[in-house]
């Protein structure tokens, strides 16, 4: 059996010690990037939702203003103190309004 000097334990126990500190770090990083890949999803999923939010209000504003007669989209237009409308199309008027 050989003997071991108490630096030779010394060492060997920092190194042990420090073998341990780099498994627990690499796991802390591994759960650090799973975290953060799944708040970049989470984001990416809240601003496509208010995209298909927001397209779907443009839609129907668009769908109003469609069902709008020529002269319900002038006098809007007017109310809405735009200027040169009266010699618009109705689908020019609608892109002025939208």
């Amino acid at each position: 059996m050989s003997k071991t000097s108490k630096a030779e334990r010394d060492a060997l126990d920092a190194i042990s010690e420090a073998s341990t500190a780099v498994k627990r770090a690499e796991k802390e990083a591994a759960r650090a990037e799973l975290e953060s890949s799944a708040a970049d999803e989470a984001l990416a999923a809240e601003l496509t939702a208010k995209s298909a939010e927001e397209h779907d209000a443009e839609d129907a504003a668009g769908d109003e203003l469609s069902a709008s007669t020529v002269a319900q989209l002038r006098a809007r237009a007017k109310a809405e103190g735009h200027s040169g409308y009266s010699r618009l199309t109705k689908a020019q008027l609608i892109d002025l309004l939208s």
